[in-house]
């Protein structure tokens, strides 16, 4: 903090783990200044991992006096900062997620991050005739070449291509 009290600038995200118990905030009414106020206000703004509404909720202010708030080049800046390091917090734990070969965490990565997809839809028209013991696939249009279909025979398939 500069000694004119008008940093309101971020320390380290707090590493927040189940057993841990939920640090004082003081409420915006307690504080004097209106620099203590910004600067409990980005406090618990980075206890919550950037939650506005969570953060207000923490000092007792509605979330109209934080974006009053933000009005104010240092405290959109001390904001902004607050939501960089979050973003670090979020990235580290992906990633030890990752190295920990945590599958969900991986598959989240691979779609979000590197734009993977699992699998692609197609639109496909098809007439299914049944009888007794089987089906036949009667594709609409281009003819339909059925892939994983349990048909050791390829009747399906052969039938298909014929029509």
């Amino acid at each position: 903090m500069s000694q004119d009290g008008n940093n309101y600038g971020t320390s380290a995200l707090l590493e927040i783990s189940g057993d841990e118990a939920l640090p004082k905030f003081k409420s915006l009414k307690e504080l004097k200044t209106l620099p203590a106020k910004k600067k409990e206000l980005i406090r618990a703004l980075s206890y919550t991992l950037g939650i506005v509404s969570y953060a207000c909720q923490l000092v007792g202010c509605s979330r109209q006096t934080f974006y009053n708030y933000s009005e104010d080049k240092k405290f959109l800046k001390a904001w902004e900062e607050t939501t960089k390091i979050v973003e670090d917090f979020v990235r580290l734990s992906l990633y030890r997620n990752i190295a920990a070969q945590k599958e969900i965490t991986t598959i989240y990565a691979s779609k979000v991050i590197l734009g993977l997809i699992e699998k692609t839809e197609a639109q496909l028209k098809v007439k299914v005739k049944y009888t007794k013991s089987t089906f036949e696939f009667i594709p609409e249009g281009e003819p339909l070449e059925i892939i994983g279909f349990d048909d050791p025979d390829n009747k399906a398939t052969k039938k298909n291509k014929k029509k």
